[in-house]
């Protein structure tokens, strides 16, 4: 389907990955005529059939379709990409005490559906789903299903910065200046200093809009990274809000980091998430709507409006977004989100490798300025514990919270497919259920 543009699943038994740095050495632009497949096994580059734009990365990234126009890709995965990670997910129990308490919530709030996942010590404890991909229709929600997760995003952003960070492409500390040296004639003083890590901690100083309204930059180019790198443009032309590194100001940073990216490495954002971290992971995850349009092959979102929740068609333009580093469009089935979790409490607790300890540190740690870390919200203390890793994403149709308690070496997360305070309150419910229901 177009709309799921690059779901990437892995093979593994959960809480039992083994959490290495992908061994994917992406060339840098000079080099994007080299055959992907000649020197990166399992990888591959070809034309779109339909609009030319070059294809690269893992063919089930591409989900059989463009990630540019949608068009179809013929992309048969190579034997060496693994099956569904359903086969091994469906060990993961799905205890009555969490699915009980799941259809309590859910029919108390009215929402469609209800999904939870928790995580002890590095494993994924329990997971499990309840309800119905659509309110008006029969089809029952799966653990499998996906939901978008909104800001949940930016951590995973991060965590793709902080892979490119450990193989050398580039550094916390690199500068706009240096980042884009063919904007510096437009670009504000004030913001060639600002690093890579004040960008996803949003300390730039930019806020989030641009004077120059989105519809304007999108028009500007006709993919989503170009579109990104016109939104870069934009932003850095901008008078800051405040002096970069003094406070917190909500901005489009992982946006500008992840254009440079795209640019050195000439491959789309859709596509690094998917190969390096979504794939290793063994996530279930993707851009764009959860179902096809029109069909319910997947969890339709909902929006309330006057107390009512009411489904909203699934849109195929919603995979190719600009700000999906923020966390415009990305979905994640709640097993997929719990890999997540476990990885960084891993990280946090020294037992990961698929980061540096090095990095760890820096995404779980406050940048200057902030309270917050590249990527993740901060707690010293709250109700998981000492040292609380976080974030909470929703478009208004969607609704999703992460926590990871690291003193207690736990994490739970929680999604539903419903915007409003009702499903905000239905997620911090479970929430506080599984962090009381883990101290006995």
């Amino acid at each position: 389907m177009a709309e799921r543009i690059s779901e990437a699943r892995q093979f593994s038994l959960p809480g039992a990955e083994e959490y290495a740095p992908p061994s994917l050495a992406l060339p840098p632009l000079a080099q994007e005529h080299t055959p992907l497949s000649a020197t990166h096994g399992g990888l591959f580059e070809q034309p779109c059939p339909t609009c030319s734009v070059l294809l690269r990365g893992t063919a089930q990234a591409l989900n059989d379709h463009c990630w540019s126009c949608a068009g179809p890709v013929d992309a048969t995965p190579p034997p060496t990409i693994p099956p569904h990670a359903t086969e091994f997910d469906a060990v993961i129990p799905d205890p009555a005490w969490l699915r009980d308490k799941l259809e309590v919530v859910r029919r108390a709030y009215g929402l469609p559906a209800l999904a939870a996942a928790v995580v002890l010590r590095g494993r994924v404890l329990a997971a499990s789903a309840v309800g119905v991909r659509k309110l008006g229709d029969a089809t029952v929600v799966g653990r499998d299903d996906c939901f978008q997760i909104g800001s949940i995003a930016k951590p995973m952003t991060a965590t793709l910065v902080a892979l490119m960070v450990d193989r050398g492409l580039i550094s916390w500390d690199t500068t706009m200046a240096s980042m884009f040296p063919e904007l510096l004639a437009d670009m504000q003083p004030a913001y060639r200093a600002v690093t890579v890590e004040q960008q996803l901690a949003h300390v730039s100083g930019m806020p989030f809009e641009p004077r120059t309204p989105e519809h304007v930059t999108d028009a500007r180019a006709s993919d989503p990274a170009g579109r990104r790198y016109e939104y870069t443009k934009a932003a850095l032309r901008d008078t800051p809000v405040c002096p970069p590194g003094s406070r917190h100001v909500y901005s489009g940073g992982p946006v500008i980091v992840v254009s440079y990216l795209e640019r050195l490495l000439g491959v789309p954002y859709e596509q690094l998430m998917a190969d390096l971290v979504f794939k290793p992971l063994g996530m279930h995850a993707g851009f764009g709507s959860m179902s096809a349009q029109h069909r319910v092959d997947g969890p339709w979102e909902h929006a309330e409006a006057g107390g009512v929740l009411a489904s909203v068609n699934p849109d195929p333009k919603f995979a190719h977004q600009a700000r999906s580093p923020v966390g415009r469009n990305v979905h994640s089935s709640i097993v997929g989100m719990a890999r997540f979790a476990a990885m960084h409490l891993d990280g946090a607790k020294g037992r990961s490798t698929f980061l540096t300890a090095s990095s760890f540190r820096r995404l779980h740690n406050r940048v200057a300025g902030s309270s917050a870390g590249p990527g993740w919200c901060l707690d010293d203390a709250s109700w998981p514990g000492r040292q609380v890793i976080w974030h909470n994403g929703s478009n208004g149709k969607n609704q999703a919270a992460l926590t990871i308690g690291v003193e207690r070496d736990f994490a739970v997360c929680v999604a539903t497919n419903a915007g409003g305070q009702r499903a905000g309150d239905a997620v911090n419910e479970i929430q506080y259920f599984v962090g009381n229901a883990l101290k006995t």
